[in-house]
């Protein structure tokens, strides 16, 4: 996997305003940012990762679902 560094992402949105509204392909949505080690931030999404049985996994790389809001009810 090729490394996808914060001066990386920098370097793309230095010609954005700080104002510009990012949004994520694929309806996914922004949760957080965790350090998980010196060098390595993970970009977390509020929707989990859905379970694939081996016969998908071959065309398909990740999935995502919606977990229901249980207070919303």
């Amino acid at each position: 996997m090729e490394e996808f560094t914060v001066g990386d992402l920098r370097r793309h949105l230095k010609v954005f305003s700080d104002d510009t509204v990012l949004e994520i392909a694929g309806g996914l949505t922004f949760y957080r940012l965790k350090l998980v080690d010196d060098k390595v931030v993970f970009l977390e999404f509020n929707e989990a990762e859905a379970e694939l049985s081996p016969k998908d996994r071959k065309n398909i790389q990740v999935a995502f679902m919606r977990i229901p809001d249980m207070d919303a009810s």
